[in-house]
């Protein structure tokens, strides 16, 4: 009777334990994959489209103000929209997976450079179709961008030119297409997306950190700032600069800005810190450090520093890239390098440590 009730009560004690290890423990390794996720959801993806969707609001409300009644001021109000708006931007287009990547979002929103001659044609009365996957130059912030700013026009020149039924029309549109595709991604996240994010806590391709590795971690990192931001205009792969590919060519001083803000958006995604209020929460860099302490490794110290140096890279470029492409594209090379590192460090080692399963290939051989 004894060794039954003893075997009863290591049963017991075993049922308990698996358990409370599949509620607390996520993984194998004993990390809490899921935290990561509801921190992500909650304290960064949502609130930073939600605070996206008020800004544009505004810009479309500030674009259709100056169509209607076209003057310096009412330039300056949509200048200044889209601009806060464009930052904005930076800070969701890392969250190119789920929702964003389904409706494409991030190639309708900020395609650069811009294609002017095909703007200036839709300008006059040409036709064009915002729905069509071979028109993503004419639309965007770059396009709003070049519309409201120009090639070397003067303020007075770009509101008279306003005075088309026709140029009024479009960039109206174009506002309007980033805000209903916002509004889009927004409804997905609050209806079902969201479990669907946090529920998906294991490391394999379909996993929500699979997802993050393959459309944000790595690719994001690599494509969108790495080489859009910096090797393509500063020449980097070619040897030969392009100061007509930076982003915010046309308005001429907020590359730096816009870069800036992308860089923290993925450096608090990291980090796990708080889109309102700036605390870092269960984070990728946590469980890098938990897994840093099992096997011994100092990655997250390693990874930290790479973000340092980034950063500081960044932070002392002036605020026109193409003048910065035109005189001393070097600079441009200097944080591509920096990016580099980064780059390696996630692919390789905290990609290793991790376990997650990496579908997505490039060919620069890194």
């Amino acid at each position: 009777m004894k060794r039954t009730v003893l075997v009863a009560g290591i049963l017991s004690l075993i049922i308990f334990a698996c358990k409370k290890t599949n509620n607390d423990d996520n993984g194998a390794d004993g990390f809490n994959r899921q935290l990561i996720l509801i921190n992500m959801a909650d304290s960064l993806i949502l609130p930073s489209y939600n605070d996206f969707q008020t800004k544009a609001d505004v810009m479309v409300s500030n674009i259709q103000a100056f169509t209607q009644n076209p003057t310096s001021g009412g330039l300056a109000q949509a200048r200044t929209a889209w601009l806060d708006a464009y930052v904005a931007w930076q800070k969701i287009a890392l969250w190119n997976f789920g929702p964003a990547m389904n409706l494409n979002f991030i190639s309708h929103a900020n395609t650069y450079p811009a294609d002017a001659v095909k703007i200036d044609q839709i300008s006059d009365g040409a036709t064009y179709d915002l729905n069509s996957p071979f028109q993503k130059s004419i639309q965007g912030f770059p396009a709003i961008e070049y519309l409201l700013y120009g090639n070397n026009k003067t303020d007075q020149e770009i509101i008279s030119s306003f005075s088309s039924s026709s140029k009024s029309l479009f960039i109206n549109a174009l506002a309007k297409k980033i805000n209903d595709l916002n509004k889009s991604v927004l409804t997905s996240w609050n209806s079902t997306y969201r479990q669907t994010f946090i529920n998906a806590s294991g490391v394999d391709r379909g996993s929500s950190l699979g997802e993050l590795f393959n459309n944000t971690y790595l690719p994001y990192l690599e494509m969108h700032n790495r080489e859009a931001k910096f090797g393509i205009p500063g020449g980097q792969r070619t040897g030969t600069a392009l100061p007509g590919n930076v982003e915010g060519v046309y308005s001429k001083i907020h590359s730096k800005a816009l870069a800036l803000a992308a860089f923290n958006a993925y450096k608090a995604a990291w980090y796990g810190t708080g889109y309102i209020t700036s605390k870092n929460g269960s984070s990728l860099n946590n469980y890098v450090i938990f897994m840093d302490r099992k096997n011994g490794t100092s990655i997250a110290s390693t990874l930290n520093n790479q973000f340092q140096a980034t950063e500081a890279k960044i932070s002392a470029l002036e605020p026109d890239f193409r003048a910065i492409a035109q005189t001393n594209p070097a600079k441009l090379q200097d944080v591509w390098l920096a990016y580099q590192q980064m780059v390696v460090t996630i692919k390789t080692d905290v990609a290793s440590a991790l376990s997650v399963t990496i579908s997505y290939t490039d060919t620069d051989g890194d």
